[in-house]
């Protein structure tokens, strides 16, 4: 019996474990001419140089996939330096849309695949005022 016990246990940790997978992905957002997301090795110098914008909100979510109703899956906001963390409560296999916001940029929205391993999220958002960001 403490045997049939110690068996089940094991079983529904390792059951909570695969059904809980979550994953968070890095990202930043940098004023450019055209507004896009795009998905970039974590040493790329646009990701590691470029001054960011702070202050955006970063909405992920299904937009992407037709047939099905949007659904938000993640929302963040940049830090002072432009970057993001987007954390999903399931990791996301499908294209999925991101969405930039503020009061200080046209809203950027752009469908990509999520980075794999050794890769980031680099955001180009257009300002209002381009010369509010060099």
């Amino acid at each position: 019996m403490h045997t049939l016990r110690l068996t089940l246990a094991a079983l529904t940790l390792l059951t909570l474990t695969a059904c809980g997978s979550s994953r968070a992905y890095q990202g930043k957002a940098i004023a450019a001419s055209v507004g896009r997301a795009m998905v970039v090795p974590e040493d790329d110098s646009r990701f590691q140089d470029t001054p960011g914008i702070p202050g955006l909100t970063v909405t992920a979510s299904d937009r992407a996939n037709p047939g099905r109703a949007p659904v938000d899956l993640a929302t963040a906001v940049t830090d002072k330096d432009g970057y993001f963390r987007l954390s999903f409560k399931e990791i996301p296999t499908d294209r999925i849309t991101l969405t930039f916001t503020a009061d200080t940029i046209y809203t950027a929205r752009s469908a990509i695949y999520m980075p794999t391993k050794g890769k980031v999220i680099l955001a180009t958002v257009v300002p209002l005022n381009p010369d509010a960001h060099d």
